[in-house]
Parts: C-alpha cells; structure tokens; sequence
C-alpha cells in the first residue's frame, strides 16, 4: 500500500480498489479479498480460478512464489499494471520468479492517459513502452498484464476546502463498457461465469450488483443498481435527495438454478423457476428469496390476555418452508410505539420456531401487538395481546 501510494498516489491506488468491485459487481461476478499475508503463507486456495493484482506493485518474494504456484498448477493471475516490480519492502528489483509470469519492465512507472483505439477510448497507461493486454503462457495456467489502470471505472472525488467532500463518479457509459468487455473475456476464458443475467428492457445486460448467498437449502439474492446522482460526504445521498420509486428498471433475471422465488421487501411470490421479472430502483436494493418448496402461509400462536408481568409464550411456522429460515419479532404498545428492547431476530432449521418474553409489571394496560416476520418471503403475522 504504501509503495503504491509512493509511486503514484493515494487516490490512484483507492480509486483502482473501488474501480474493480464497481466493474466486477457490475458484471454479477462474485469476488473476495485474500489476505496478502496468508498468500505468502499458505498460497491460494484451490477453489479459486482466478485472482486479479488491483495496482499490486509490491509483492514479496514469498507471495511471488505462491503466485507461480497457482498459475503452474492452471489458475489465471490477472494484473492491471506493473505487477510486482516492487519487493515487500518497497525496493525497485528485478524478480526472477515475477519475470517468469510477467515480462519484465525496468523503466518508470507513470501513468498518463494514451488514445487506445483498438481498445474503444484513452485508457491510463502505466508502464510506456508496453503492450497493452499482454498474455502469458506459464505452466497449465497463464497470466495477463493490461498495463493500464481502471481507476477511472468508478471513483471517489474529494472536495472542499481540504477534501471533506467526497463524489462518487464513473466514466462515460462507453468506456464502461470497454472495461467490462476486456475484464469478461478474460474470465471467460479461464472458465469463470457471472453468478447470473440481469436484462434491462431492450434485453441488453444491465450493470448493477448481484449476489447470491446460500443458508444450506435457501438462498438469498440480492441485486442493486447505483443512483447517477451526486453524493456527499460518507458517499451517501444528500439530505435533500428523493429516490422516486416508482421509476427504475424493468428487468428480467436468468438464474443458474430454480426454485420458489419471493420478492421479500413487497412480500409477494413471484413463481418457481429460474427466471423472473421485477422493477429494480436505483438506490433501493432488490431481495429476492429462493425456497426449495412454497410457503403457503405464516402461522403466530400467541396468548389473547395475559396479566402485567405475566411470561408470554409464544410460536410461528411457516407452513410448508423447507430449510433454514429467518424470523423477525417486534413488540408494539398500545400506543403503536415500538418496544426496541423486545426485538428480536430468530433462525430456525425447519421453518417453525418457539419464544417468550415477559410482560413488564408496570406495562400500560391494553392491547399490545405482536408482529412477525418471515425474512425469507416477507410474510407477516400480526395477534393482539390483552395486557391487564
């Protein structure tokens, strides 16, 4: 980190870290950091078939060596400029391992803008000299150096007096979309697929996140599309900001597997499938359940009355639910006011669940509301407690 900073700033080396996730979110590719220790340790684990080298031009010797590793034995090391040309102590040096993934570069790393016809814009260009997009054959693996910077995919713009604004801000649409085109060929090729399609209306993909996440038999999508609207400072909306949302995108997604689908936050089911149809806003995430069976309905058994500092006891079920599942539990006075400290958020194995609270002593008499929710589909089940 701080050789990159040194060679060619802060904002080059934060701006290429959040470029990457932006791009790589953008074509529904799932990813994780690996911790650059643990690399020079143990190297990279074998379900990985690709690790991308954001501005990683430090690489000790011993990371180096379990790069090779990982490329010899059939993986994709893809870098985007000057990779390794820096030990892990910050010297310049000329790395006999590296230079067998890499070809070698003794001259300064700058990088400046150049005209890239071939490639669709002006791209930063970091070592010169190089070809761009260079390929390497190494072992039952292979190795790819854009020598060129993504930083500008998605990046942070300080301002203010002294940078205590921030701006979130992208290319144009076209050079964007000269990224995704470079970075999905590569990964193509090395045999990774994007965890899903997301289509817009026209049928063209739509660049938002999308990820998928598996509790043993029930999954949970989740889809987002950043607002093209100034930020403030934290990177978030400013106060003023309205998300209308009842504008957005009318998309269609293609998932590699089928089950029942449930819009949670609209609590509505959208079918069984692989494919389903839904308005995503920018601003506003999308979660989708998948089930492995219809829940036909939620189910709350609770006490009608009970007597100030009485115990309640009380059970749920989501009928024909198989798998883990999530509830939410609230408790609202008679007033409506929800009581925070009663909240609560239960997993269960099999879609059925039991709890308990006690009434406070001094809880104001009449009727109280307890509310739960089925996270997976967005049910909810509301029954009325009599306090006296």
């Amino acid at each position: 980190l701080l050789t990159a900073i040194a060679t060619f700033g802060r904002s080059e080396w934060l701006n290429t870290q959040n470029s990457w996730l932006k791009l790589l979110d953008d074509m529904k590719y799932d990813c994780r950091f690996l911790d650059y220790e643990k690399v020079g340790e143990n190297g990279i684990p074998a379900e990985y078939k690709v690790v991308i080298l954001p501005a990683a031009v430090a690489i000790s010797d011993a990371q180096a060596q379990k790069l090779e590793e990982f490329v010899k034995r059939g993986g994709t090391l893809i870098a985007d400029f000057a990779p390794g040309r820096y030990d892990g102590h910050g010297k310049r040096r000329n790395s006999p391992v590296m230079n067998k993934l890499f070809a070698p570069y003794d001259g300064p790393i700058d990088i400046a803008y150049a005209q890239l016809p071939k490639l669709g814009g002006k791209f930063k260009v970091a070592e010169k000299g190089m070809p761009v997009i260079q390929e390497k054959r190494y072992g039952k693996g292979r190795t790819v150096n854009f020598n060129f910077s993504v930083s500008d995919y998605h990046f942070i713009q300080l301002g203010g007096a002294g940078g205590e604004m921030a701006t979130s801000k992208s290319a144009d649409a076209k050079m964007q979309l000269a990224m995704r085109n470079i970075v999905q060929k590569q990964l193509e090729r090395s045999g990774v697929k994007p965890g899903m399609s997301v289509l817009d209306s026209k049928g063209k993909e739509l660049p938002c996140m999308a990820l998928v996440r598996w509790d043993k038999s029930t999954g949970t999508i989740a889809l987002y599309k950043t607002p093209a609207i100034p930020r403030s400072k934290g990177n978030l909306p400013p106060p003023n900001d309205v998300i209308d949302r009842k504008k957005g995108h009318n998309i269609t997604v293609k998932l590699p597997f089928k089950g029942h689908l449930y819009d949670i936050r609209n609590a509505r089911y959208l079918g069984y499938g692989d494919t389903f149809k839904n308005l995503l806003v920018p601003g506003i995430a999308n979660f989708i359940s998948v089930q492995k069976a219809k829940v036909n309905a939620l189910e709350l058994k609770a006490p009608s009355s009970l007597k100030a500092g009485a115990k309640a006891e009380f059970s749920f079920t989501a009928k024909g639910a198989v798998g883990p599942q999530q509830f939410n539990i609230k408790l609202f006075d008679p007033a409506g006011k929800d009581q925070r400290p009663y909240r609560m958020n239960v997993r269960t194995e099999n879609g059925s669940g039991k709890w308990s609270f006690q009434i406070p002593y001094n809880a104001v008499k009449g009727k109280w509301q307890l509310r739960v929710t089925h996270f997976n589909t967005g049910m909810k089940k509301i029954q009325t407690i009599e306090v006296k």
